[in-house]
């Protein structure tokens, strides 16, 4: 069962990596939220600009290292593990 709930937590993170980046639906709002996230300039442009759907660019190592898992537990995301070890 825990495996099961750790699958479901990495695709839950990785679909809303994905409306974020859906949401920031330009060039220059994907550039600036990304460097307000910390990522370089560089990264920040690369990632910014690529033509890639979205599955394969927020599997890419600028937002797995932007939009953490840390970020995502502050912005109110539960781990369903975390959810399941107190009920049981």
């Amino acid at each position: 069962m825990k495996e099961f709930l750790r699958k479901i937590d990495k695709t839950i993170r990785n679909k809303i990596r994905v409306i974020i980046w859906k949401q920031w639906k330009t060039f220059w709002t994907r550039y600036n939220n990304l460097l307000k996230l910390g990522a370089t300039k560089q990264n920040a442009w690369r990632t910014a600009g690529c033509r890639k759907g979205y599955q394969y660019v927020c599997h890419t190592a600028t937002i797995q290292a932007t939009i953490t898992n840390e970020k995502l537990k502050i912005s109110g995301l539960t781990q369903a593990l975390i959810l399941y070890s107190e009920i049981h």
